[in-house]
């Protein structure tokens, strides 16, 4: 299937905006494309580019080896108009939004949406013992930012810090819960909701919002999981799948409104949760079956 000329503008947007115009061949090649705008380039033509870009041939960095070119389905990794938003609605000036992660306004619309779809609003929410659970592990927006005119300002540190991820939810909905961001790699988002159920058990908090969101914002944590081995040579996780080869980055934002069962209606029940550290493994990344086997059977 051809990629149109918008479709192309857009792949286009997306390296120039988001990806800070690193490569000057793709560059060069997409801006000629623009000029011209007859006909449209193919889907395969399209991968080629950001393949050159992103550097992706799934090369082994070691022996340069080639183990096959990236799917093309990191055309559909991508969140759209992560910048469009309204800061307005949450009170942020529109300079301090200009120098604030992506993340953060997932989160700040995300999370509040998790809140209203629970029947409540900015009234009922301001002052309440409502905590902020937040799952995130991507620093990139603090490197994007130093090549900008943005790496000076005020609002530079508090906008790309992800302690920050969680504390700007409960500072922008008035929220006097328990406020923390969980950085634990993939498993973040988990930790995230491990954390907020046991709050909630404590009665630390009366209501709690779980969050986690990614973006790929650099292509440099493309090219060290490409060292590593990490990265699925089909473009897709296929989580405990014998075919499984690896796993695919992407980009997204999720967030739910935790609270003790009661005779309130809701969506789902967490009936268990289990944390632990798998301890020593083959090496730092790679997980330990049986330490993990054994948490779940213990806890679940």
């Amino acid at each position: 299937r051809g990629a149109t000329v918008a479709q192309l503008q857009h792949a286009a947007t997306t390296i120039k905006e988001r990806l800070l115009m690193r490569n000057k061949t793709v560059m060069a090649a997409l801006k000629l494309v623009d000029e011209d705008g007859s006909g449209s380039l193919s889907r395969e033509e399209v991968k080629a580019m950001l393949n050159t870009y992103y550097l992706l041939k799934y090369t082994d960095f070691y022996t340069g080896q080639r183990r096959g070119d990236i799917s093309e389905e990191i055309l559909d990794t991508f969140l759209e108009a992560c910048e469009m938003w309204d800061e307005k609605f949450f009170g942020v000036a529109t300079a301090e939004a200009a120098c604030m992660d992506p993340q953060q306004r997932l989160l700040l619309e995300v999370g509040y949406e998790a809140l209203h779809a629970s029947s409540l609003g900015k009234v009922q929410l301001m002052s309440s013992l409502t905590g902020v659970f937040v799952g995130i592990a991507a620093m990139d927006f603090g490197e994007v930012i130093k090549s900008t005119p943005y790496a000076n300002s005020v609002y530079s540190a508090t906008g790309s810090t992800l302690s920050v991820a969680s504390g700007r939810i409960s500072y922008a909905l008035g929220l006097k819960g328990p406020s923390a961001t969980m950085d634990t790699a993939c498993s973040s988002s988990l930790v995230a909701a491990d954390t907020a159920a046991a709050t909630l058990r404590r009665r630390r908090c009366e209501l709690a919002v779980v969050a986690g969101v990614n973006m790929c914002l650099l292509p440099e944590t493309f090219v060290a999981c490409c060292q590593a081995h990490m990265l699925s040579a089909g473009g897709r996780c296929r989580t405990f799948d014998e075919t499984a080869s690896g796993y695919s980055r992407g980009e997204g934002c999720g967030a739910q409104t935790f609270q003790l069962l009661s005779d309130k209606p809701a969506y789902a029940e967490l009936r268990g949760s289990a944390l632990n550290q798998d301890g020593r493994s083959s090496n730092l990344t790679s997980p330990n079956g049986r330490s993990e086997e054994r948490r779940v059977g213990k806890e679940c």
